[in-house]
């Protein structure tokens, strides 16, 4: 069985085209719209 997906199929969408029309990837991550839909990088240590 799938894991749920965090993420509505929309909301994926919409970012693959944004980063697709020639925006950075950083900049569709902290824009207002998405900001809480981007992974986050976190280091271990």
């Amino acid at each position: 069985m799938m894991k749920k997906s965090r993420y509505s199929e929309t909301r994926i969408v919409r970012i693959l085209k944004e980063v697709e029309a020639g925006r950075l990837v950083k900049k569709v991550c902290h824009g207002q719209d998405y900001e809480s839909s981007c992974p986050t990088r976190t280091s271990s240590r």
